[in-house]
């Protein structure tokens, strides 16, 4: 796993070695183990690297393949490499590494753009065809990499990195707010499908290449999830489920380096160390957090797995005032404005376990995969809800406005009112997605200012609901989990979990979003994944013979700290800082008014606005680091080490 970044110029012009230094600076927390950029006209090619397979100098980048005129900077890992170096072996290549780096390189010297289609595993690249002066890009299936860009057709500028800030250290400046994107972003917690807070800023999506030739962009989509497929029989053997799930575990292991695991003693990460305990014959270090309130606190059932499979296992407890001293610095890593609520104690549990692994194996996606999210038995229930009488639906909605504000963990009023409020709108595309809103319209309204006429109000939930009715599926379910995947996952999740370890330079695999898996799951019919009352029957029933009972009979618990009770007593006074009328003001697109009224009702315990203040928070921050300039003083404070000649500039092919 490492750091990209690079720049394109149209006019044949040389990029700028002290910007191509500043975009390794902000990278160097993602790819601790070395660095370099190389310059020539029209080309600028930054990476840090985290040296996971081929530790030797043999794997460094960017990496060249002189015969074929190519270079590349690759983040990732594609864990059918050996395969694909013994195909090529065959074709006459001769490789000077063990990396996957340069399998990836002379793969598409051989197959050209459709390379991509041959590679299992996780990866964002950049590579560049210097004798059709072409740049090649492409992020794997379900995201798990980050890709940003930012493509100037006026000028023919090109630039591009894993992180937003690497954008902003080549050019020094940054660019003009996006504000229907920070609509979205105040709608979800997220800014969906392509944008980001930044005009002109976008994400590769996942399953996109990117080709870039005479100043003419093109994107085009390689591979997608498809629950209508044919050519494959539907699943209904759990032990179907239990040999993909066993194989995926394994190509995940694949490194020259120590591989631990998340644990949080929910089913899926349980099922992945159960199989990675089997797989290896070394000690297994297991990582878990939790919080000192009981009623948050899962370390229990993460000891109880530990304790049967019999782990080296490792806890750390996140409190007030950790989050107090960290969530700034999660805001700095997570510049695509990505605020998950689990943002710091996932910060915490990487850097943990970061001091004994460079790579870990976490349980994330299997949630969509196997239909674990309670959204998806509200989808069904809304559906039964309906044919109850309007007028007893609005008498119900009037009594639960009754009910006392909890700020306990998905507290029974917190989701009687999401549930209402999403089963009024009386479409099963636009309630599935209010499941998981935080600010409704009305509420966004009364602190975001969408100028002259709602111009900057976003139409994502739009093009939502049109990912959700043309998903390639048959049922509610499928387009629930297919809408998710192409959202939630990719947009949330992913780049959470890459965003929080990678700022200790900590590689996390997610092995229940390999493909196999992906595929597989795809084929499970929705009676084996879902019923009322259970979710992810099917793969319960998979790993129930490696798991504790207790963890296998376990409901679907979210990953969170009590945040709400924080804001409200130990976090007070932070939160009467960062968001003070003053500040707030001065931003010049927030409504000071409707945050004071926020604040005013959940200090007061007549409401559980955590989430809404949480989003706010980072807003706020974010703006102050990225839009007012600040980031640049953390970067130049960052800089580990000095870049000698040698290291930080090597000339690619077509000088």
């Amino acid at each position: 796993m490492c750091g990209i970044g690079g720049i394109v110029l149209f006019d044949g012009s040389s990029p700028d070695s002290a910007g191509m230094q500043r975009m390794v600076d902000a990278l160097r927390h993602r790819g601790p183990d070395d660095e370099a950029f190389c310059v020539q006209p029209g080309l600028g090619l930054a990476h840090t690297r985290l040296s996971i397979i081929d530790l030797s100098p043999a794997g460094r980048q960017p990496m060249q393949v002189e015969s074929a005129n190519l270079s590349i900077v690759y983040n990732g890992e594609v864990y059918n490499h050996r395969e694909l170096r013994r195909t090529l072996e065959a074709k006459g290549h001769r490789f000077r590494s063990s990396c996957d780096t340069e399998v990836v390189l002379r793969a598409y010297a051989e197959w050209g753009d459709t390379c991509v289609n041959r590679l299992e595993g996780m990866f964002a690249f950049a590579l560049w065809d210097a004798d059709r002066r072409r740049l090649f890009a492409a992020r794997d299936r379900l995201g798990i990499k980050p890709f940003y860009y930012h493509f100037d057709s006026a000028t023919g500028e090109f630039l591009f990195g894993s992180e937003i800030k690497a954008l902003l250290a080549y050019r020094l400046r940054s660019f003009d707010l996006d504000l229907a994107a920070l609509d979205d972003y105040l709608a979800f917690g997220f800014i969906p499908l392509s944008r980001t807070p930044f005009r002109g800023v976008c994400k590769l999506p996942a399953a996109h290449v990117l080709t870039l030739e005479r100043g003419v962009l093109a994107l085009q989509r390689y591979w997608d999830v498809d629950f209508c497929r044919t050519d494959r029989p539907a699943v209904t053997d759990a032990g179907e489920v239990a040999a993909t799930l066993e194989a995926a575990v394994r190509r995940h292991l694949i490194a020259d380096v120590p591989v631990g695991a998340f644990l949080s003693g929910g089913i899926d990460s349980s099922a992945v160390v159960a199989v990675m305990r089997e797989s290896v014959d070394v000690p297994l270090a297991t990582f878990s957090v939790g919080f000192e309130e009981p009623s948050y606190d899962e370390r229990a059932f993460a000891r109880t797995v530990a304790r049967r499979l019999g782990t080296d296992h490792h806890e750390v407890i996140c409190t007030a005032r950790d989050f107090e001293s960290l969530w700034a610095t999660t805001v700095w890593h997570a510049d695509g404005l990505a605020a998950d609520i689990s943002n710091v104690p996932l910060f915490m549990l990487a850097r943990d376990a970061r001091r004994h692994v460079p790579v870990v194996l976490s349980g994330d996606g299997g949630d969509e995969m196997f239909g674990g999210y309670p959204t998806y038995r509200a989808d069904r229930l809304a559906a039964v809800y309906r044919r109850v009488p309007r007028p007893l639906r609005s008498a119900v909605a009037t009594l639960s406005t009754a009910l006392p504000a909890s700020t306990a963990k998905l507290s029974f009023d917190f989701r009687l009112r999401q549930f209402l409020a999403g089963v009024e709108l009386d479409e099963v595309a636009r309630s599935h997605f209010a499941w998981r809103r935080i600010f409704t319209g009305a509420e966004r309204a009364l602190v975001l200012d969408a100028g002259p006429d709602g111009r900057d109000v976003s139409d994502s939930e739009e093009a939502l609901a049109r990912l959700f009715h043309d998903a390639p599926a048959a049922t509610v379910l499928q387009r629930a989990v297919y809408a998710d995947i192409n959202s939630f996952l990719v947009d949330s999740i992913l780049a959470k979990v890459d965003a929080m370890t990678m700022a200790h330079g900590l590689e996390a695999r997610v092995p229940l979003l390999d493909r196999e898996v992906v595929e597989l799951a795809g084929t499970v019919p929705d009676r084996l994944k879902m019923r009322w009352g259970e979710g992810k029957r099917i793969f319960r029933k998979a790993v129930r013979a490696r798991l504790p009972r207790e963890v296998i009979a376990r409901a679907k618990s979210p990953f969170q700290p009590p945040l709400a009770e924080w804001l409200r007593r130990d976090l007070r006074a932070m939160v009467g800082e960062v968001l003070s009328d003053d500040r707030v003001r001065a931003l010049g697109f927030l409504r000071p008014s409707g945050i004071a009224a926020l604040k005013s009702e959940h200090f007061a315990g007549r409401a559980n606005h955590g989430f809404k203040l949480w989003l706010l928070l980072n807003l706020v921050e974010w703006h102050r680091l990225f839009v007012e300039g600040q980031w640049t003083a953390r970067l130049a404070g960052g800089r580990s080490r000095p870049s000698g000649p040698e290291r930080a500039t090597r000339p690619a092919p077509g000088r």
